[in-house]
């Protein structure tokens, strides 16, 4: 939460504030969640949480005169948003590479969508998650586990608008409520099993395929013959 707590004042066409929302105690995915809703709801520009939270992080920047302590500049090639607001705290500078991951997860997800949410047929997507949760065998992946997910990241933004979209599209399989995050890619499984091999591959390092060779034998990403996509 930077100084002060969130605040936005969302403007019409000719520059004239409609509305202001504020808090100091929301996580930022909802916050944003408030703004995109009521622009929607009056046909505003930029209704998609992704660009609500790129206007929210601009806007807080710029409130605290871009401070380094809480600003940074976008790095080129990665999907933040032109300012991303970070902690100087030590237990996040700690927790970096995992983030990192996590980014690399919310990129492929973005790219899948940007594919137009095509997924894999859906016994193949049945098949996968049965594989991770051991819906048949019995034995569920080990690395199936319910990390919780930083609501107040950019990573959220991206995880619950697709979701949004899965459940709009009626992806859905046996036993979803059992699927929670891998934790060799930190891929939201409920996702993941949805989306090509193709894209996840294409956006995975060669240390994390490897690790699913190595670490879990079994798991559907070893397996690319039996994913045959839908026509």
């Amino acid at each position: 939460m930077p100084p002060g707590g969130l605040f936005y004042e969302q403007k019409n066409a000719d520059g004239a504030v409609i509305k202001k929302f504020s808090s100091t105690t929301m996580p930022m995915a909802m916050f944003c969640k408030e703004i995109a809703a009521m622009r929607k709801a009056n046909n505003l520009p930029r209704p998609d949480i992704k660009e609500v939270f790129e206007d929210v992080d601009e806007a807080q920047c710029q409130r605290l005169n871009f401070d380094p302590e809480w600003c940074q500049k976008k790095t080129t090639g990665v999907f933040l948003p032109s300012r991303l607001l970070k902690s100087a705290s030590a237990g996040v500078r700690l927790a970096a590479q995992s983030f990192a991951n996590e980014l690399r997860a919310a990129k492929t997800l973005l790219d899948w969508g940007e594919d137009g949410f095509k997924p894999v047929a859906q016994e193949v997507a049945q098949a996968r998650s049965d594989v991770c949760m051991g819906r048949i065998s019995g034995n569920p992946c080990p690395f199936n586990q319910d990390k919780k997910i930083d609501l107040n990241s950019p990573v959220a933004s991206v995880i619950l608008s697709h979701i949004e979209s899965k459940n709009q599209m009626r992806l859905t399989v046996e036993g979803e409520d059992k699927l929670n995050i891998c934790m060799i890619c930190n891929c939201v499984l409920k996702l993941k099993v949805f989306v090509p091999l193709d894209t996840l591959t294409g956006r995975m390092d060669a240390a994390t395929i490897s690790k699913f060779q190595t670490e879990y034998p079994p798991c559907w990403m070893n397996k690319p013959a039996t994913q045959t996509p839908a026509p």
